[in-house]
């Protein structure tokens, strides 16, 4: 049977938004020939592609989902031939870039990725979205939904478009007016940012992991909030070290030791859908969001961090560099 190219599109659009209706939208079809190229596509392959589920609506099959990371792959390398001279003009821009990230994240990049677009005399816009809890679809599932998303590396599934941006560690943060360091983890009483298990990088979880989390007394969705936390409730609690030196001396908090198996340096990357692999808008945007980690990477080296060896003594912990 031949293969009829002009089907790619409205292929690649089904797979993505799993709804003729929204890939009709997406791709400026209507809605009855979107629908003619369902009934093309599902002659070819024979095979369903989209099902409908009581509960859950609309799904892809299982040749569906082995097929749709593979097309979005290949229409992206198509989209990128026909743009290869295709030169982009960053004021004529109209288009709204999404990315998902922590708080951490959005204190460090924030200003300086607005600075960039505007620079560049950009008419496009970001739209900031904060990672929560109820991210219960799974860390692909919001890579797809968002333009690029902003979290540990060691979240990204092996073959995930990404790119580093910059290091940060784990500190532990307590009261500014706490008299001794409290060395004994087990009887801390601690505030978590995100615990959820499709974060396993999470400090929650990473507490679970060194068998302390019995002692969380307070969960939140914000490290930020974390700091007037510690300071009037007399908690404890890690989060990502620039994000310490930005914060403790306003909030009446310090850093104190931590354990050495949570104060190994991690990398903080950029992740986005093999679908905008090519396309020249989103590489402005990406190459956007990296300058303004350069920023943050080159105006913060921080020294060795000071650790406890769960015996009870302290000791620097050199930073790792990144492979």
């Amino acid at each position: 049977m031949g293969i009829d190219l002009n089907l790619l599109v409205p292929l690649n659009a089904l797979l993505q938004e799993r709804s003729v209706t929204a890939a009709a939208h997406r791709i400026g079809l209507s809605q009855p020939a979107c629908s003619a190229a369902l009934k093309r596509l599902r002659r070819h392959f024979g095979d369903e592609l989209l099902v409908r589920v009581p509960g859950q609506g609309t799904q892809l099959t299982l040749l569906a989902e082995r097929l749709r990371n593979r097309v979005s792959l290949l229409a992206a390398e198509l989209d990128g031939v026909f743009a290869a001279n295709a030169g982009l003009q960053p004021g004529s821009l109209d288009r709204e870039f999404s990315l998902l990230l922590a708080d951490a994240e959005c204190s460090a990049l924030a200003t300086p990725l607005v600075r960039e677009v505007t620079a560049h005399g950009s008419g496009a816009r970001i739209r900031l979205d904060l990672l929560t809890n109820d991210m219960r679809a799974g860390i692909v599932e919001e890579i797809d939904r968002h333009d690029a998303v902003i979290v540990p590396r060691v979240a990204l599934p092996d073959g995930t478009p990404s790119l580093d941006l910059y290091e940060d560690q784990w500190v532990r943060i307590v009261s500014a007016t706490r008299q001794s360091e409290d060395d004994d983890l087990e009887q801390a009483r601690w505030a978590v940012c995100y615990d959820a298990p499709l974060m396993p990088w999470s400090p929650g979880q990473l507490l679970e992991r060194e068998g302390i989390a019995g002692s969380i007394a307070v969960r939140v969705e914000s490290f930020v909030a974390l700091f007037p936390l510690v300071a009037g409730a007399d908690l404890t609690a890690l989060v990502p070290r620039r994000l310490a030196d930005a914060w403790c001396e306003s909030t009446g908090t310090r850093a104190a030791r931590v354990p050495a198996s949570l104060a190994r340096p991690f990398v903080i990357a950029m992740a986005w859908s093999p679908r905008w692999v090519y396309d020249p808008a989103h590489r402005w945007f990406r190459d956007r969001v990296a300058a303004a980690a350069r920023g943050v990477d080159d105006a913060n080296r921080f020294p060795p961090a000071d650790v406890i060896d769960r015996a009870g003594a302290g000791t620097p912990l050199k930073a790792e560099g990144r492979d």
